[in-house]
């Protein structure tokens, strides 16, 4: 009796240890634009949320610019119509199906306006990923950053994001709504794509840069996502430190 009651105890504890042993990692994903005069709030929180001790967790931010400011006055350079059709994406799927900006989307569960705070911090309190994800370089050279990643745990109806965010950066804004202004941005999506991760969950994929960008610049971000509800399931994190 008491042999079998350590060994429900011991058999517990591995369970525990498996858990506890998965990365905790949270996603922000930020949909702003510079010719909107409510987004450098937002774009200032996603900043200072990556600047922030999470007890253990790791919060990765994406700022993707969309497009559909464009036409109120000042071109936004990052922008991007595959940044707006994703934001449309979530509209579909989120409680929440308005779309505005700027919006603050969290592990594909939640979104709220940018510039909330309160929401942010909450909403950016992670739990133990449903999967994990490793990511190495593989090489970077002519101008195209090359990578290897593996999932653990791969099963139909999940995407990989693949993200190249530029860490900081700013815009001296001539004209719209922030004309006069000077806006500094952190982790612009500067190259992204989404593709079926499939039954293996390992395998090699790669982004060019753009051209006014050196490696350094840079990190990768890639994260799982389920394709029906949105719900990112884990990601993993690497800044790039020049040609390997």
């Amino acid at each position: 009796m008491i042999r079998r009651f350590l060994t429900a105890i011991l058999a517990s504890l591995c369970v525990i240890a498996s858990v506890s042993a998965k990365s905790r990692t949270v996603v922000v994903e930020l949909f702003t634009s510079e010719g909107c005069s409510s987004c450098p709030r937002a774009d200032d929180l996603l900043g200072d949320l990556l600047q922030r001790d999470w007890g253990g967790g790791e919060v990765y931010g994406l700022s993707f610019h969309v497009d559909y400011w464009d036409r109120l006055g000042w071109k936004d350079r990052f922008s991007d119509k595959a940044h707006t059709q994703r934001r449309y994406r979530y509209a579909e799927s989120l409680p929440d199906s308005r779309v505005y900006t700027p919006q603050m989307v969290v592990d594909g569960r939640v979104g709220f306006v940018g510039s909330d705070r309160a929401k942010a911090m909450e909403a950016a309190v992670s739990e133990a990923d449903a999967v994990s994800v490793s990511l190495n370089v593989d090489d970077v050279s002519d101008g195209v950053v090359r990578l290897m990643y593996e999932v653990d745990s791969p099963r139909d109806g999940l995407d990989l994001n693949v993200a190249l965010a530029q860490r900081r950066v700013s815009t001296d804004v001539k004209h719209g709504e922030n004309g006069g202004r000077v806006l500094s941005h952190t982790n612009v999506v500067r190259a992204y794509k989404r593709f079926s991760l499939g039954k293996a969950g390992k395998g090699k994929t790669k982004l060019r840069m753009p051209k006014d960008l050196a490696a350094g610049d840079l990190d990768v971000v890639v994260y799982v996502q389920d394709r029906t509800s949105q719900v990112i399931l884990g990601a993993a994190q690497v800044k790039l430190k020049g040609e390997l």
